[in-house]
């Protein structure tokens, strides 16, 4: 939920809400290891989740989805070139005029 395609939950929250997160569990990660995938695995959702919107835009003709699409085309700004396994995947989609 917290980068959610259809939530805005301000950014500066989300490492306060992941340490609540990490101290409920009995059998917490490593905090830095598990930021770092957090910040993948949420990229990769975020790509996921472009590419449904995309099939349910054109496809489905359900409009409504276009309004998450900059908000997670944002994120995916801010995160794929923050972590060395996502930072040439930015650059593609640089390149390519999806980012």
């Amino acid at each position: 939920m917290l980068r959610d395609a259809y939530l805005d939950i301000d950014e500066r929250q989300v490492p306060a809400l992941i340490d609540v997160y990490l101290a409920e569990r009995a059998d917490a990660p490593d905090p830095g290891a598990f930021r770092e995938r957090f910040d993948i695995v949420s990229a990769q959702r975020m790509i996921k989740a472009l590419g449904s919107f995309g099939y349910l835009i054109a496809v489905r003709g359900r409009p409504r989805y276009e309004a998450a699409i900059p908000r997670t085309l944002a994120r995916l700004e801010r995160l794929l070139p923050a972590h060395a396994e996502t930072a040439a995947l930015h650059g593609h989609l640089k390149r390519a005029g999806v980012l």
